[in-house]
């Protein structure tokens, strides 16, 4: 399947006029060219294992979707929307492309850590390297419980990012290209959780967390953090009685513009 969108490549030089010449250019639409769906399952119930999700996105321009649900699932799977873009008569460039980030969509499990990865296929043709792999990639993960805390780690390239369920135990989220991060998590005692975007981050906790540490932070000017919904959190302080809760909580964003903050709500 192939679907023409408005990313813009140029093939020659921008338009440059001078007493000594001009140069034209031509610009091309590149084209997606979608393939089936691909899922990884854990061949094991996940019995207590960190749990870490690499989604290197689809650059520069086109955003997709990282979700991972917290559901009660016995065992960690994800399925990845796989796409490659290339020119609109190169279909077999995408097609060679695409294979290879096929390939790279992995789910192991060392017995200590199980890793999701999605990353690029190689360029080949018109089809460039960073315009392939996961545009939308849904993680399904346990319920941690006080027993049984998940350790959840995000790495995401490109793209929106949504962590719900919410997580019971600790998140760590990284989120380096654009679109909001939205995340939910109950912090096991001792947890240390820093939830980090490009845009605006927002994280969901319960009404009566606690927290050694709670740090909202913004790249934006002037400084873009809204603790409103819970009155008493002072910024860069505790909540909460020492040592009954989280050991830190860090929100922050990135992002310079308007758009940007950093933001804590209630479950």
């Amino acid at each position: 399947m192939r679907t023409s969108v408005a990313w813009i490549f140029v093939s020659g030089a921008v338009l440059v006029t001078t007493a000594a010449c001009s140069v034209a250019v031509t610009a091309k639409t590149q084209t997606k060219f979608t393939y089936p769906d691909e899922t990884r399952t854990d061949t094991v119930a996940w019995t207590g294992q960190a749990i870490k999700i690499e989604n290197d996105g689809v650059n520069p321009s086109i955003n997709g979707d990282l979700k991972i649900v917290s559901d009660g699932t016995a065992t960690v799977s994800a399925t990845g929307g796989i796409v490659a873009y290339a020119d609109d008569t190169d279909k077999a460039s995408a097609d060679q492309t695409a294979a290879e980030a096929i390939q790279s969509f992995t789910l192991t499990n060392d017995g200590s850590t199980i890793t999701i990865h999605c990353g690029h296929g190689s360029a080949h043709g018109s089809a460039g390297a960073a315009g392939s792999g996961c545009l939308n990639l849904t993680v399904h993960l346990p319920t941690g419980t006080d027993t049984q805390a998940l350790n959840v780690t995000v790495n995401s390239g490109n793209g929106p990012v949504d962590v719900s369920g919410p997580v019971v135990g600790s998140l760590n989220v990284n989120s380096t290209g654009s679109g909001d991060v939205n995340a939910s998590v109950t912090p096991a005692v001792g947890s240390n959780n820093q939830i980090v975007g490009g845009d605006a981050v927002t994280v969901a906790l319960p009404a009566d967390f606690a927290a050694d540490l709670v740090q909202l932070d913004s790249d934006a000017d002037p400084k873009a953090i809204d603790s409103s919904a819970f009155p008493d959190v002072v910024n860069g302080q505790g909540r909460g009685q020492a040592g009954t809760g989280a050991a830190s909580i860090k929100v922050g964003s990135t992002g310079i513009d308007s758009l940007s903050i950093a933001k804590i709500i209630k479950q």
